[in-house]
């Protein structure tokens, strides 16, 4: 048997040497073409992962959400201008036995935003928010 393929592969060799550059040329368009429909390469997506960051997501869209419709009054506004307006401000936290205050930097150049902030604040506060250790959250 192996004599067999031995002479096949000297036979084929034989018809490939006098066409060397185009057989080399053909290879190499061969295998960009199967780069190109991506059957060489399997990308493996992490699905374990793409799940959790998911979760992530929808939970702070949720809590997004729900600042907006509890806190704010149902106040309508993108995602993006509440981070930006909101969660990007910078704070100082401080902390007591007793209690945790988080004290937000007001953005000078948005008035109106910082009146809501501050309404969504009071919310927040009145809601009686704890920390895990049963500390309750002042803003």
């Amino acid at each position: 048997m192996r004599q067999k393929i031995k002479s096949l592969d000297r036979e084929i060799n034989n018809i490939k040497k006098p066409h060397k550059e185009e057989f080399k040329k053909l290879q190499k368009w061969e295998k960009e073409l199967n780069r190109i429909q991506g059957k060489e390469h399997v990308y493996v997506a992490d699905v374990e992962l793409d799940q959790l960051m998911t979760c992530f997501r929808m939970s702070f869209a949720n809590l997004c959400s729900f600042f907006l419709s509890q806190c704010l009054n149902n106040e309508k506004m993108e995602l993006q201008t509440l981070i930006q307006s909101f969660f990007m401000l910078s704070r100082t936290i401080t902390e007591t036995e007793n209690e945790r205050t988080i004290n937000l930097t007001r953005n000078e150049k948005e008035p109106e935003m910082m009146e809501k902030l501050a309404l969504g604040l009071n919310a927040l506060n009145s809601s009686g928010l704890t920390q895990t250790k049963s500390k309750p959250l002042n803003y």
